[in-house]
């Protein structure tokens, strides 16, 4: 999926390079777009873990659900960051770049040997760590680049984390009622 947003956004984002105000409104529109869209679907995901878990893997699977859920928080963060990325390409700022990525590849190592262990668990928690210093690392960069606020840079996500609580409490309600009403996991994943 990030190929393929990245194939088509790469060639409009590099048409409109040197116009910075119309590239900082692309960039805002396509962000905020993404977030919107990814962030209520893996808060959703993240409340129906248990669920989703028992019904595709089965119940010997239920030490992933932790797993599920922080990938849940590097999932949207992933999305979202690729545009300020696409942006650096198409601006050629790909030194600052390389330096984010170090300074990721840097952190990552990090966090996994501080989490080293809780096993997977861990790997998957230094994973949505690392995702959460990075997308601070890209509003950074973007920051300089695009001469945009940290206060628009930061609303890009309003509206997905509006859908996101709205999404996670109605499926959260529903599965604890359900839950105890002693529904099997597929009738309470499928509402």
């Amino acid at each position: 999926l990030t190929n393929s947003v990245a194939k088509v956004a790469f060639p409009a984002f590099s048409q409109v390079q040197a116009d910075v105000p119309r590239l900082r409104g692309l960039y805002l529109r396509s962000s905020t777009l993404v977030a919107t869209l990814v962030l209520p679907l893996c808060a959703g995901v993240a409340v129906a873990a248990p669920e989703t878990v028992r019904v595709l893997l089965g119940p010997k699977w239920d030490a992933s659900v932790p797993v599920l859920r922080a990938l849940c928080v590097a999932i949207p963060l992933s999305l979202t960051t690729m545009f300020a990325g696409i942006v650096a390409d198409a601006r050629a700022n790909l030194r600052r770049k390389v330096v984010l990525n170090v300074e990721f590849i840097v952190l990552l190592v990090g966090l996994f040997w501080l989490l080293r262990g809780y096993g997977i668990v861990g790997i998957a928690a230094a994973i949505g760590v690392g995702e959460v210093v990075r997308t601070f690392l890209y509003m950074r960069i973007t920051h300089k680049d695009l001469v945009v606020g940290y206060a628009k840079l930061f609303a890009v996500y309003l509206p997905g984390l509006r859908n996101a609580l709205v999404v996670g409490t109605g499926i959260l309600l529903a599965s604890v009622g359900l839950r105890a009403l002693g529904w099997p996991a597929l009738p309470v994943l499928g509402l």
